[in-house]
């Protein structure tokens, strides 16, 4: 190997090192260059300055020393592709994978823009297919993503909306009507790739007992609007946090698989014991059904969990999918 070769090796290594070391005093780097061969002190300090100034076709590295530390740091806010690790870089199909059914929403199209242009990004940079995220979610409508964006804005701006509704199993009877509401928007939320608001209506007192979740898809024509002051005109605004706070919606949803909860019925969780044996043991061990699943019991390839949730409609058909697989 000729010495401009070792030199751009031990160079790539050297950037791969300071990228990622937890230790980077000039000592520690002395330690990792004689992992290839025999170096001065004066070589490592060419080699830092080759890497400030940029080395080859290489893009010049903002190197930095805080506290005695050499680290890789951008310029103020600004980042590019070339300031993240070997190891960062390679998880970007993935972000691109994750992000890719949501494309069209203003933020995400920003980002993606930014990743690909800002950072120079191209896309055989991405390589989109080399990582693929599936869920079982028909691809989102433009129509639908206008919606959950104007609702995520009506959110941001504490101001009310309305839309007409159709209730739960009456949007595909076509006798049935759309019914008008107007609510304070507070959260969207997303079980098993079907996306819902959370919400009170603006008549309703602000207790846990009025919050209400309606599914995304059951609005008529997906056409949300601002709801208004019938005397002044002027938009219906509301404090989020104190709403939020007085519905208790930071636990509303702690204890449940899904989101519906009757909060009359449901004012503790209960301890539920289940079995599970081959594929859907190793599925409910790998993705837990709940963050409180615990493995109380394992025998050959059967286990048993405890869940402490709501017993619920939602909950006992998410077990249901298991069918002779678990039992009680």
């Amino acid at each position: 190997m000729s010495y401009y070769n070792k030199r751009q090796k031990r160079l790539s290594a050297l950037e791969q090192f300071l990228r990622t070391a937890k230790s980077t005093r000039f000592e520690d780097i002395q330690q990792f260059a004689v992992e290839f061969g025999e170096v001065k002190e004066r070589m490592i300090r060419e080699d830092l300055k080759l890497l400030r100034n940029g080395f080859g076709k290489n893009d010049p590295i903002n190197i930095v020393v805080e506290n005695g530390q050499y680290k890789i740091k951008a310029i103020g806010s600004k980042w590019s592709y070339t300031d993240l690790a070997e190891t960062e870089r390679a998880t970007l199909p993935l972000v691109f994978s994750i992000l890719h059914p949501y494309r069209e929403m203003p933020a995400i199209k920003k980002v993606l823009e930014d990743l690909k242009q800002e950072h120079r990004l191209a896309n055989k940079d991405i390589k989109l297919l080399s990582a693929a995220v599936w869920n079982r979610s028909v691809q989102l409508q433009p129509e639908f993503l206008n919606m959950t964006t104007k609702l995520m804005g009506f959110i941001a701006k504490q101001q009310a909306c309305e839309f007409n509704y159709f209730k739960v199993n009456a949007r595909s009877d076509k006798s049935k009507t759309p019914t008008f509401v107007e609510v304070y928007p507070l959260q969207i939320r997303v079980f098993e790739s079907r996306y819902y608001l959370v919400a009170i209506r603006i008549e309703a007192p602000a207790v846990p007992e009025s919050l209400r979740i309606f599914p995304l898809d059951g609005i008529y024509r997906y056409r949300v609007d601002e709801s208004v002051n019938q005397d002044t005109g002027e938009p219906n605004h509301f404090d989020w946090h104190q709403i939020s706070k007085s519905i208790e919606l930071s636990d509303y949803f702690t204890h449940c698989i899904g989101l519906y909860r009757d909060y009359t019925k449901h004012k503790a969780p209960t301890t539920i014991i289940r079995w599970f044996k081959d594929w859907a043991a190793s599925q409910v061990e790998a993705v837990p059904l709940h963050p409180s699943q615990i493995i109380v019991q394992r025998i050959d390839n059967t286990i048993c969990i405890r869940l402490s949730v709501y017993d619920t409609e939602e909950l006992r058909s998410v077990l249901l999918k298991y069918g002779e697989y678990s039992w009680e």
